[in-house]
């Protein structure tokens, strides 16, 4: 038999081969008949793949030295407190000129109970100003009793002093009323305590010239809430996923959460 004949054998018999393979490769796949087959081959494909994968990721664990590993959750747990100190967003204090000067580290909160190390899912702000008669106790009795069980690992109640003059007597009071009715709550993080420190309020609120003929009093007022709000909602935002304000007044529903 000649060369020529010998390739052309070869190349028929390799074409006839070709069609077989994909007429079995269409039944297996495509056929009903072959489909627990068809399936056990995906699965087969599927579990492998995952295998895979899984022996990547812990052989560059493996790779890692320990002092490493270690360090990069240092570094983490460091950037994470560094973030939740840094209560501000860049800019922000640009926009209140009596603050542009001020040593940020003066602006931080006073803490009168320790600061959650997890970020918790919702955190209520209610802020407590100085009045002659306080409301806050009620409302945190009615805001805990009527919180479900299940829902409150993902929350926390901040109470934000926002007293121009924290050295005054009722404020030292109200703290230790708060520490000692609700000291479980203080001690399993629902409940943090915090004040506002005076240098927040370095402005001379009266020197604001009044608007939309207010009188002299209430511009101050207003003035000193809109501080009150800023701070209490840039820390509030720090401290969980979502946040709401409430006032030091309110009394909660039954099953609110």
């Amino acid at each position: 038999m000649r060369p020529r004949q010998i390739v052309k054998l070869v190349l028929l018999l390799l074409g006839v081969a070709l069609v077989n393979i994909a007429l079995l490769m269409d039944a297996l796949f495509f056929s009903e008949k072959f489909k627990s087959s068809r399936e056990m081959f995906e699965t087969f494909v599927k579990i492998n793949a995952e295998k895979k994968g899984w022996l990547e990721r812990a052989a560059f664990k493996q790779q890692v030295p320990p002092s490493i590993q270690h360090g990069n959750e240092i570094r983490k747990e460091m950037e994470a407190k560094a973030s939740d100190a840094n209560i501000f967003e860049p800019g922000l204090l640009s926009l209140l000129p009596h603050l542009v000067s001020v040593d940020t580290s003066s602006l931080e909160p006073l803490l009168f109970t320790n600061r959650n190390r997890t970020r918790r899912k919702i955190a209520f702000g209610i802020p407590v100003v100085g009045r002659k008669t306080s409301y806050v106790l009620q409302t945190l009795h009615s805001l805990f009793e009527n919180l479900e069980e299940q829902f409150k690992p993902d929350v926390v109640f901040i109470v934000v002093f926002a007293y121009a003059n924290v050295t005054v007597e009722s404020f030292s009071d109200l703290i230790e009323l708060m520490k000692t009715n609700f000291t479980a709550e203080i001690q399993t993080g629902l409940l943090e305590i915090a004040a506002i420190p005076n240098t927040w309020y370095s402005l001379d609120l009266n020197a604001i010239q009044p608007t939309f003929n207010d009188s002299a009093e209430r511009m101050r007022w207003r003035t000193k809430q809109n501080l009150d709000y800023i701070y209490i909602m840039n820390y509030g935002r720090k401290r969980a996923e979502y946040y709401m304000h409430l006032e030091d007044d309110i009394t909660a529903t039954a099953r609110y959460g």
